[in-house]
């Protein structure tokens, strides 16, 4: 039987590989140079937003090896041109797809992504007013931000709901103790 790329990636040496781009990554963004080559931070981040949109499964793995940190630092560090509009573009996306994944909320709240979504939103609801391809850029972002920011805000809303004395007046939580609540409110607000 052939091994396929699925294979490959399932594998040791797609880990390996898989953390060579997330190096690449960083080195593209601080204008680094890897093995004597250069890279721009969209020519790392297109492949590595096809690979999350091929391999759900793969988000774990990226995250583990550290691709939301600098996802981060291009949200914070964006410029206003094109270039950096399709990284922005890109690496909110990447942000969209690991927020998917419950288990990730924890490291993407402790790294204080969602300030940084929350900023990124708000600009780009604005920029989107633009008419042609950077007017369809900026609705992008604000789509995937504001997708981002949702997903990392509804446990906590939930919660904060239903321990309401109005809106949770009839709420499970409302006879719990502080122990268990204690827990609840950790995995709501941590994941």
């Amino acid at each position: 039987s052939t091994a396929t790329f699925r294979d490959f990636l399932d594998s040791r040496a797609g880990e390996t590989v898989t953390g060579n781009m997330v190096s690449c990554l960083w080195m593209a963004i601080a204008h680094q140079r890897w093995h004597n080559i250069s890279f721009s931070p969209d020519s790392v981040l297109v492949p590595l937003r096809n690979l999350a949109l091929c391999r759900p499964s793969l988000l774990p793995l990226l995250a583990s090896l550290g691709v939301i940190e600098p996802l981060h630092q291009v949200l914070k560090t964006f410029q206003s041109c094109t270039k950096s509009l399709m990284c922005l573009g890109l690496g909110c996306e990447l942000l969209c797809m690991l927020s998917s994944d419950r288990a990730l909320h924890l490291k993407l709240n402790r790294l204080g992504i969602l300030p940084t979504v929350h900023l990124m939103k708000l600009e780009a609801e604005v920029r989107q007013i633009k008419e042609g391809p950077e007017g369809l850029a900026w609705a992008a972002v604000a789509l995937f931000a504001r997708e981002t920011e949702d997903r990392l805000t509804e446990a906590p809303f939930a919660l904060l709901m239903a321990l309401h004395p109005r809106l949770g007046r009839n709420s499970q939580l409302m006879p719990l103790d502080e122990a268990v609540l204690s827990l609840i409110i950790d995995y709501a607000f941590f994941g």
